[in-house]
């Protein structure tokens, strides 16, 4: 990391093969270098480039004000190639069984059945209620569970269970 791009802009390069390995280490970059010269950023802002890959994140990646910029010095956070860079807090899901729980059966059409699966979301507790959320991720609202569902890197058609 170091200054670079136009004049003045501090560059962390975010890459599991480089220097700054993860999301968090960026930030800690940047808010060291911030701490170091009394709080302000470079004249030109900074950029944080994530390289391709799934970043896996046991927890939120938490940004705050020591984390801003200002008009003229914005922090800027891309992929170094657009739509391959992904910050996950996703959890994989393991040990894939055929449902076999009666009134789970009975809402799914009969030529269905055979092919529908399920695994255990791993973790203590009940799912959080997120305030509504939306299928986009998963919320429980109604007494289901919308799930937002990936196989092999692509998104699938959302479930409801």
């Amino acid at each position: 990391f170091g200054y670079g791009e136009p004049a003045d802009v501090l560059t962390v390069t975010v890459d599991p093969s480089g220097e700054v390995k993860t999301p968090e280490a960026a930030r800690e970059v940047l808010r060291r270098d911030r701490a170091e010269h009394g709080g302000r950023l470079p004249p030109g802002g900074a950029v944080v480039t994530v390289a391709d890959g799934t970043y896996r994140l046991t927890r939120p990646l938490a940004l705050d004000e020591r984390d801003s910029g200002r008009p003229g010095a914005p922090v800027i956070w891309r992929a170094a190639t657009r739509g391959k860079a992904c910050l996950s807090g996703m959890r994989e899901l393991t040990a894939w069984r055929p449902v076999r729980e009666e009134s789970v059966l009975t809402l799914l059409p009969p030529s269905a059945r055979a092919h529908v699966l399920e695994a255990d979301v791993p973790g203590e507790g009940t799912i959080p209620d997120f305030g509504g959320g939306s299928e986009e991720c998963y919320a429980k609202r109604l007494n289901r569970i919308f799930m937002c569902m990936h196989w092999n890197g692509r998104r699938t058609t959302s479930v409801r269970m």
